[in-house]
């Protein structure tokens, strides 16, 4: 044996018993996040209950990408226009 195996490595049960509990640990719920309305998230759950038997999601990520994009474009054009009226504005003599 040489000085690198000084220390053992995990055998089977060993990694399936750490998987199982990483597993666990991941697939249990979550608290709702903090100042949320609880109506608001049992509407949310129930509109995916609904969703789920359907099939179509609503969209794919293409479609996300395409919103997400229109989002930042409005935000710049909400902050450019404000400034661009007031350097077109006409002075008051």
């Amino acid at each position: 044996m040489s000085a690198d195996t000084s220390r053992e490595t995990p055998g089977r049960e060993e990694i399936l018993r750490r998987f199982e509990i990483w597993l666990d640990t991941a697939l249990a719920p979550e608290p709702p996040p903090e100042g949320l309305d609880t109506g608001l998230l049992s509407a949310i759950a129930a509109n995916g209950e609904e969703d789920s038997g359907s099939g179509d999601q609503g969209g794919d990520s293409y479609t996300l990408w395409a919103a997400m994009t229109a989002l930042t474009q409005e935000a710049r054009r909400m902050r450019v226009l404000p400034a661009s009226a007031m350097r077109c504005a006409p002075r008051a003599n």
